[in-house]
């Protein structure tokens, strides 16, 4: 039996709301989210008419999603696969999480529709689109073991061994406020990385891009 990395526990119990915490912090991404907020509710009271027409086109495709999945054979794979790279494994396509799937996308195109329909200025709905797309991506199904049934299938073939060392990942981003994609001690600037001359080839208000020779 493999054997699961120590977890701290009570860490764990609190990333729930670190999560949250930093998805609704004010400067999240950059960005001044109340200002992003107070901008879509006066647009929503400016023109409530096409919000409920987006809010009642979301109710009448859910509905239709539930009505599939309860059609569906218990087991039984739907017959459609979804054009989303995120939900293209095999485990996708059972009812309850083909369902799970549907449903979020559904809801993350209804968030779009409106941010993008918005009455805003440019700089504005550029800014609401951005916060909304992050919010969207975050809330994916495929982002949590329990909605995700690829992690379930791989935490049954572990024995809690890939759940364990998720949770110490996720435990460790955290502070940094993104996903590690690779390990970041294995590098050291002037030892193996920047360590040829250099020249800015591109910058703005957020960044300097330098290009290092080979």
């Amino acid at each position: 039996m493999a054997h699961s990395p120590e977890v701290d526990w009570q860490a764990f119990a609190n990333i729930p709301q670190e999560m949250l915490a930093r998805l609704l912090r004010p400067d999240h991404g950059g960005i001044d989210v109340q200002s992003v907020l107070r901008a879509l509710a006066q647009d929503h009271a400016r023109d409530p008419a096409r919000w409920q027409a987006v809010q009642q086109n979301w109710y009448a495709e859910q509905q239709a999603l539930w009505s599939a999945m309860a059609q569906a054979h218990d087991g039984g794979d739907n017959a459609t696969d979804i054009d989303d790279r995120r939900f293209r494994a095999a485990e996708w396509r059972l009812p309850y999480f083909n369902w799970l799937a549907r449903s979020y996308l559904t809801t993350a195109k209804c968030l779009m529709t409106l941010a993008e329909g918005a009455h805003l200025d440019a700089h504005e709905k550029k800014r609401a689109r951005f916060l909304i797309r992050q919010w969207a991506h975050a809330a994916s199904p495929a982002n949590a073991g329990w909605s995700n049934p690829e992690a379930m299938h791989l935490a049954a073939e572990t024995h809690g061994a890939s759940v364990a060392q998720g949770i110490a990942n996720l435990r460790a981003d955290m502070p940094k406020g993104m996903v590690s994609m690779t390990d970041d001690s294995a590098f050291e600037v002037g030892r193996n990385l920047a360590t040829t001359p250099g020249a800015v080839v591109f910058e703005n208000e957020l960044l300097q891009l330098i290009q290092y020779r080979p």
